[in-house]
């Protein structure tokens, strides 16, 4: 099988493909409506390489628009969402921050999904002369990305927030896992864990935050924090 798949769903009741999208790498897939009775479908995936199915360039297109703009909806959701929870009593300010979260996250998107794929697989880790596995292999692919996506984030959320306002935001990236991480290392050392400890242990933490918000997925964004572990068991 090649890497490029043409996909569809097929309703069994009517006979009817809907044409999903031209799609490469590991995917996820749900039917519009959900499942339950009355709404069995059926996933279909050709090598679009082998020509099984010739999908013209203007409904690729379409497909593309429309699952962007359903994107660019739950995005947008999440980000409403988020600048909401601030309590902020300013209608125009709250606007104004959760387009910049909704920037943010469509450009997570669009990097996430042009370059998950980058790092071939079978290539090689150097450090052990073994096979990346699937996630070191997106996690590497991701990295690359552009460093303004993030500082644009930050720029734009202190313009408008306190610094206790821009920190709860980008905890929401990475739901809490500073504060809880690094509760877990109090609770773990006690009354050895010194005030320069706990200023170290959370630099550590934050920079390890600041790397997870550019994934799109708990899986990495977890791997991130299993990196800054490893350093901070180290320190302390």
């Amino acid at each position: 099988a090649g890497k490029n798949k043409q996909v569809f769903w097929f309703n069994p009741e009517n006979g009817e493909f809907k044409y999903v999208g031209r799609k490469r790498g590991q995917q996820t897939f749900t039917p519009e409506g959900g499942y339950g009775a009355g709404k069995d479908k059926v996933l279909v995936i050709f090598d679009a390489d082998k020509k099984y199915v010739e999908i013209s360039a203007e409904e690729q297109a379409r497909i593309q628009a429309e699952n962007n703009a359903r994107s660019d909806g739950q995005l947008e959701k999440k980000a409403a969402e988020w600048a909401a929870s601030l309590n902020l009593n300013d209608a125009e300010k709250e606007a104004r921050v959760a387009a910049i979260i909704a920037t943010h996250q469509k450009a997570i998107r669009d990097w996430h999904n042009a370059h998950v794929n980058d790092i071939p697989k079978g290539s090689i880790d150097p450090a052990t002369g073994k096979p990346l596995n699937d996630v070191y292999r997106q996690m590497i692919a991701i990295s690359n990305i552009p460093a303004s996506v993030t500082q644009n984030l930050i720029d734009g959320l202190s313009a408008e927030l306190t610094p206790e306002q821009v920190e709860q935001i980008l905890d929401k990236h990475t739901i809490g896992k500073v504060a809880f991480t690094l509760q877990g290392y109090k609770d773990m050392f006690l009354d050895e864990f010194t005030p320069e400890d706990e200023a170290v242990v959370l630099a550590n933490l934050k920079e390890a935050r600041l790397m997870a918000m550019n994934y799109k997925n708990m899986n990495l964004i977890n791997q991130v924090f299993e990196i800054y572990k490893t350093k901070n068991e180290q320190y302390c």
